[in-house]
C-alpha cells in the first residue's frame, strides 16, 4: 500500500463528516490514519512474501469422532525381526464383533485344519486373507485378546521366539487404541502373523506363553493344527 492521497475537496468532505459524527477534525485524525495505513501495508506485504508465521494452534486439527472410523487392517510387506526372535510378517490386525474368549489365546495353524479353526474366530472380511498363507512352508500364528464388552481394544504382536519346546509370544494390549472405533458392542481383538513353519514342524506338541512385557497373559499346551 502506497499511502492515502488527499485533495482539497476530499479533505473538506472528510473534515465535515468527522466533525459532525465524531467531533474531531481531519488534521487531528491524520496521525492515526497514517499509522493505520502503515500497519495495514506492513501486514499485507508480509503475507504476500509468505512471512506470516503459522502458529501451533493453526496446525492442530480436530480429530474425527471415533464412531466414524472403520476397523483398521494392517498388512505388512516386510518381515519383522525382534531381538533374539523369529522373523514374521503381519497378515492382519483387527477385531470381530462378538466372540466368546475369556482370556488371551494363541492358535497355530500349519495346515487346512488349523486354517479352519482360525477362520471361525475372525471377522468374515478377513477370512479371505488366509489364502495368502503358503502352508507348504509357512505357519499362521493367531494371537487373540479376550472378548471385551465394547470396542477400542487391540492386541499387537511384538516378538515371537522358540525356547526349547515352548513358543513365546510378546504382545502389547491397548484398551483405547486410537485406530479402532469405540463401539458399544462386544469385540474380540486379534493379530495374525505368518512365519516359516520349519522349526514348528519339528514337533507336534508344544507349550506356549503369551506375555505382555513382564506380565503373563496366558500359558497352555498346544497341539499343532
Amino acid at each position: 500500500m502506497s499511502g492515502i492521497v488527499y485533495s482539497p475537496v476530499i479533505e473538506h468532505i472528510a473534515t465535515t463528516l468527522l466533525r459532525c459524527h465524531y467531533g474531531v477534525t481531519l488534521i487531528e485524525m491524520r496521525p492515526r490514519i497514517a499509522l493505520i495505513d502503515y500497519l495495514v501495508g506492513t501486514v499485507l506485504a508480509a503475507g504476500v512474501a509468505g512471512c506470516v508465521p503459522i502458529t501451533e494452534a493453526s496446525t492442530t486439527s480436530t480429530p474425527m469422532p471415533n464412531s466414524d472410523r472403520r476397523p483398521v487392517s494392517v498388512t505388512a510387506t516386510s518381515s519383522h525381526i525382534a531381538e533374539n526372535g523369529i522373523a514374521f510378517r503381519t497378515l492382519v490386525r483387527g477385531f470381530r464383533l462378538g466372540g466368546a474368549l475369556s482370556q488371551p489365546t494363541l492358535l497355530v495353524a500349519v495346515n487346512a485344519a488349523g486354517h479352519n479353526a482360525v477362520s471361525a474366530l475372525i471377522a468374515p472380511e478377513h477370512r479371505t486373507l488366509l489364502a495368502n498363507v503358503d502352508f507348504q512352508r509357512e505357519a499362521l500364528l493367531a494371537v487373540f485378546s479376550r472378548t471385551t464388552p465394547y470396542g477400542g481394544h487391540s492386541i499387537t504382536v511384538n516378538r515371537v521366539a522358540i525356547v526349547d519346546a515352548e513358543i513365546v509370544v510378546d504382545a502389547t494390549l491397548l484398551e483405547n487404541d486410537p485406530t479402532l472405533p469405540k463401539i458399544e458392542a462386544a469385540t474380540l481383538p486379534y493379530h495374525l502373523v505368518v512365519m516359516e513353519s520349519g522349526v514348528l514342524l519339528q514337533r507336534r506338541n508344544w507349550r506356549y506363553r503369551l506375555l505382555s512385557g513382564d506380565a503373563l497373559l496366558a500359558a497352555s499346551e498346544l497341539s499343532l493344527r
